[in-house]
C-alpha cells in the first residue's frame, strides 16, 4: 500500500479501476481469450499503484469477466453464470422467502423463454425436444436422473429461444435450484411422478404446434404444480440455514 493511501481509499480506487477496466474491454470490443493491458499500464493509465490495479482486477477475476494467471497478463473470459449462481445458492437459504423469490424470478423467466421459443421453433428443434422429452419419460421414477433430464429440457427450450444473457441468468439459477429438484420429487407422493412428465409434455406440444400463449399456460401451470412443495421446501433450508448460523 502507498504511503498515505487508506485501506477504505484502496478499496475504493480498485472499485474504479474495475468499473473502468470492464469498460475498457466493452468500449475496445474484446472477446474471450484477448489480453488486457500489462499492470503497469493499466496504472500508469489510471493513476494508481500496482497493487491497486491488482485490486482491481481480482474483483472482475471474482466476477467471471476476466481470468488472471500469476506471471502473465490477465485475459477477458468468456461469460457465464457461475457467479450469480454463487450469489442464488446464498440467497435461497439466507432469506425466509428466499427460495419462493428464486422460482418465482424462474417462472418469470421460463414463461418469456418458452413463448420466444415458441416463435422461434423448427422441425429440427421439435425432434431434439421430443428425445429430451423421452428422457424425462424413461427417469420419471428415478429422482436423480430425473433432476438431470429436467435441467436438459429446459436448457433445451432456453437454447431455441437463443438468448445469450437469459441464458446465463437460468444457468445460474438452476445451478443454485439444483437441489430443490430432487428435493420436490421427495415431497411429491410416488404417483406425482408420472403427473409432472405429462406437464412436460404439455409444454412440449404447445412448442410443437408454435402455440407462443399455449407454452406460455403450460410452463405456468408446470410452475404452478410446484407451488405447495416449495412452501414446504422453502421451510426447510431456511431453518436449516438458521440452525447452522447458530452452531457457527
Amino acid at each position: 500500500m502507498e504511503k498515505g493511501e487508506s485501506p477504505q481509499e484502496r478499496g475504493s480506487l480498485a472499485h474504479q479501476v474495475a468499473e473502468a477496466v470492464a469498460r475498457l474491454i466493452i468500449d475496445q470490443g474484446l472477446k474471450p481469450g484477448d489480453a488486457l493491458p500489462a499492470e503497469g499500464v493499466l496504472a500508469e493509465r489510471f493513476g494508481v499503484s500496482k497493487p491497486v490495479v491488482r485490486e482491481g482486477l481480482s474483483q472482475l477475476v471474482g466476477l467471471g469477466i476476466i481470468e488472471s494467471r500469476k506471471g502473465s497478463v490477465a485475459t477477458v473470459r468468456r461469460l457465464s453464470g457461475k457467479p450469480l449462481e454463487a450469489y442464488f445458492s446464498v440467497a435461497v437459504r439466507q432469506e425466509p422467502q428466499g427460495l419462493r423469490q428464486a422460482i418465482e424470478l424462474r417462472r418469470i423467466l421460463e414463461e418469456h423463454v418458452v413463448a420466444v421459443a415458441a416463435d422461434q421453433i423448427t422441425d429440427e428443434d421439435v425432434n431434439s425436444l421430443r428425445r429430451c422429452l423421452g428422457h424425462l419419460y424413461v427417469t420419471k421414477d428415478l429422482d436423480e436422473e430425473w433432476a438431470v433430464a429436467d435441467a436438459e429440457f429446459h436448457r433445451e427450450i432456453l437454447r431455441i429461444a437463443d438468448n445469450a444473457t437469459m441464458g446465463r441468468i437460468l444457468d445460474a439459477l438452476h445451478g443454485a435450484l439444483w437441489e430443490t429438484v430432487s428435493g420436490v420429487r421427495r415431497l411429491h407422493h410416488p404417483s406425482d411422478t408420472l403427473a409432472s412428465y405429462k406437464r412436460h409434455e404439455a409444454i412440449f406440444e404447445a412448442l410443437a404446434r408454435r402455440d407462443k400463449e399455449g407454452a406460455r399456460a403450460a410452463m405456468r401451470a408446470h410452475f404452478d404444480a410446484m407451488s405447495e412443495a416449495i412452501d414446504r421446501l422453502s421451510d426447510d433450508l431456511y431453518v436449516e440455514a438458521a440452525a447452522h448460523e447458530g452452531v457457527g
